[in-house]
């Protein structure tokens, strides 16, 4: 059996929204700026590193677009304020994945999982709590 790399997203169903390979997408609507990926392999950790990674390096390219296109001064007043609320929502997802702890899911309190950055600090070998 091949190993799934799970990346979860808002409130989800119990199947995935989209399955590519060992890669599915579980996603739905949400309020909170919430999302994991959760691994099953026994990853190296330079590969726990890379994967985990991905989010807050796209969420920083995402509002780096978003900032773009705030201070574009050629584009319309609507985009732009489409283009500050992109750079806001993507801000805060890279600082919640960032930051290393534990984070409890909104829609299931019950749940727990590690953010990326607990997860890239656990890769290299540090003993945190969160």
């Amino acid at each position: 059996r091949q190993e799934k790399v799970r990346i979860y997203i808002g409130r989800h169903g119990q199947r995935p929204t989209i399955a590519l390979g060992r890669l599915e997408l579980y996603v739905g609507p949400t309020s909170h700026f919430w999302g994991t990926c959760e691994i099953e392999a026994d990853f190296k950790p330079w590969q726990v590193i890379l994967v985990s990674a991905a989010g807050p390096l796209v969420s920083c390219t995402l509002a780096g677009l978003g900032l773009w296109g705030l201070f574009n001064s050629s584009a319309l007043w609507g985009i732009r304020l489409l283009a500050g609320v992109f750079f806001y929502a993507n801000c805060k997802l890279f600082v919640v994945s960032a930051v290393p702890k534990h984070i409890v899911h909104p829609h299931a309190p019950e749940e727990k999982s590690a953010s990326d950055g607990l997860k890239i600090l656990q890769a290299l070998g540090g003993k945190v709590d969160g």
